[in-house]
Order: C-alpha cells, then structure tokens, then sequence
C-alpha cells in the first residue's frame, strides 16, 4: 500500500511522461501482489480456513480481470475493462461469506443459549432439590427436638412409677399384696417397652435406606399375629384375615412389616372391651402392581375432632390412652417412604378402618 501510494502521487502531481514511465513498474507491482494474494488464498482453501473456497473463487475472477486489463491497456489483447466486473465479484463473494459467518455465528449463539437454557433447568431442578433437602433437614430437626423432648419425660414417668411401687412394696408387710405391685410394675414397664419398640421403628425408617425384595403378606401377617397373640387384651379378639395375592410383589418387607405390626398393635390395644363380641379383621389385595392393606375393628374409635390431626407425632386422641403418641405418625411416615398412601376412618364407640396403599417396586430393582 506504502509503494502503490508513491506511484499514484506520481501519477497526481507529476508530468504525463513520469508517469507513463513508470506505469509498466506499477504493473509489475500489481501482477506480484494479485499472484501473492492468490497464492495465500490457495493455501488457506488448502488448509480448510472457514469461507476460503468461497473468497478464492471471487478473488480468481477478480484476479483473471486484472491481468485482462493491464494487457488490455498495453494493447496486448482487444477485450474491454473488466476490472469493475470482477471487483461486484468480488464483493459478491465477500458479502456471502460475511452472510455465512453471521449464520454462523447466530448458530453458534443458538446453541449457546440451548446450553445455557439446560444449565439453568438442571440448577432450578438443584435449586428445588436444595430446598427441599433443607425442608427436610428443619422438619427432621424438629422432630429430633421433640422427640428427645418427649421421649426423656415419656421415660422418667414410668422409671419414677416403679421406683415408687419397689419403695411402697419394701415397707409393705402383708405379703399377698406383693402381687398387686409386681403388677403395677409390670404394666408400667409393659409401657416404656412400647415407647422404646416405637423409637426404634422410628429411627429403622429413618437411617435404613430401602432393602427391596419379594413380599409374602400371608407370612408377615401370620408373623405380626404370633408376635400379638400374647399382648394385654389380644386373648378375647376374634381376628378375620383375608390375603389375596396372584401376582408377584416388590417391597421393603422390613418396613411392611413394620406397618402391618403397627396396625395390629393399635387395633388391639383400643379394643373395646365392654362389647361382647370383638374382632378384627385383616385384609390385603393385591392387584395391578398395588397393595391395599385394610384393618378394620370394632374397637373405641376415634372422635371426628381428632381425626385431622391423628398423624402427627406425639398427638394422642384420648387422655386414657397409654400409647407413646408416636404409632401413628410412624406408619405415615413408613407408608410414604414406600411411595404409598394411609387413610383413616373412625367413628366413637363403633370402631376404626385403616387402609394402606402401597406400589410395587419392581422396576426399581
């Protein structure tokens, strides 16, 4: 560019036989630079460089027009000027590479934005899983907090029972009444017993991870029933049981068992005793890769004001009941851990029905 500038001054401000003179060197000058521009556009079109097919086919037509018209002016060849034909090719070229490296680039920012719109849904998904990770960590903190709470008074009230009944059987002096305090101390251990079976149900559903295998309902109900046939009350009820099962079951049998034992556990302990006839009955279908679980008894009841609420831990129905507060609240939460749902039914004084639904778990094994 530094040498074309010297020649077009010449040409500007010098005499016509300056300039002529030197016009041959210009055009010299011209001949070399198209042939080194071609020969870099070879090399990149060789190379693969982004639009260089493209650029070399315009820049050869503009090429073949300026040797057409330095010969042409030389009088070498009668053609005409084609100069300004190759130079529209020229920019023709130009203006569709251009239009490709736009699209390009509009591609290239279509994608990004693709990528970027899939980075923001994967951090909104871990974003809600945060949350409720930390929904969860307040609720289990909240219920640590209560159930060290509770669970400390819950334990010093029947301890401090039985130490009352060894201090008042020490100084007692007639020696059949000795009964009537093994008695007492032994329904108050009964109690802490049941207190300490629901805190390690408790903590088995909340720190075991699923253990899924097949299901035999017959077995587990036949289990919870020979774990019961011995419990306070559990002698005068007649207990109907119906198993239904056609078809293969994947579950958690740890905490299946877990639910059937704590419905039978309830439906035993609030039996109605002032009815002659009491019973309770047991049935479970499974069907369509579903276990419906149903306990129905003729027991106490629950009141209708109660009902709302009967799942939350430590809430007790009835001031009479000697139950940790705890049975309920731990089948709910043992019956969503399996993906499942609870409902309960309940009129005073005529009796209960729970139904548990559960799905099979086949497809996750």
């Amino acid at each position: 560019m530094g040498i074309s500038a010297v020649f077009v001054l010449l040409a500007m401000f010098t005499s016509t036989y300056i300039y002529t003179f030197v016009l041959r060197d210009y055009q010299a000058l011209m001949i070399l630079a198209a042939f080194y521009g071609f020969y870099v556009y070879i090399r990149a079109a060789w190379k693969e460089r982004p639009g260089s097919v493209i650029f070399l086919i315009g820049f050869s037509i503009f090429f073949i027009t300026i040797i057409n018209d330095i010969l042409y002016a030389d009088l070498i060849i009668n053609t005409a000027q084609l100069f300004y034909v190759g130079l529209f090719v020229l920019v023709i070229s130009l203006s569709i590479l251009l239009a490709r490296q736009f699209a390009d680039a509009f591609t290239g920012v279509t994608i990004v934005n693709s990528k970027l719109s899939v980075i923001n849904h994967e951090l909104e998904i871990r974003n809600k899983e945060n949350l409720e990770k930390n929904e969860q960590l307040t609720k289990l903190n909240n219920e640590l907090d209560s159930l060290v709470y509770r669970t400390s008074h819950d334990l010093r009230a029947p301890i401090a029972s039985v130490l009352g009944i060894i201090h008042a059987a020490r100084i007692e002096i007639n020696p059949e009444d000795f009964h009537q305090y093994l008695d007492m101390a032994e329904k108050t251990l009964g109690r802490m017993d049941f207190l300490i079976r629901d805190i390690i149900d408790f903590s088995k559903n909340k720190r075991l991870e699923l253990d899924l295998k097949e299901i035999d309902f017959k077995q587990l109900v036949q289990q919870s029933r020979e774990d019961h046939e011995h419990a306070d009350k559990a002698l005068n009820i007649n207990t109907e049981v119906e198993i239904v099962q056609a078809e293969k079951f994947v579950s958690d049998p740890r905490r299946v068992s877990m639910i059937i034992n704590n419905l039978l556990s309830n439906a035993i302990k609030y039996t109605d005793e002032n009815k002659e006839k009491q019973w309770i009955k047991i049935k479970v279908t499974v069907a369509e890769n579903i276990a419906r679980i149903e306990f129905k008894d003729n027991g106490l009841g629950i009141s209708q004001v109660h009902l709302d609420k009967i799942f939350t831990m430590f809430y007790r129905a009835t001031s009479s009941s000697t139950g940790s507060g705890l049975g309920l609240y731990i089948l709910k939460e043992t019956v969503e851990k399996l993906k499942g749902t609870v409902t309960l039914q309940s009129v005073i004084k005529e009796g209960t029905t729970v139904l548990v639904m559960i799905p099979d778990m086949s497809p996750q094994l």
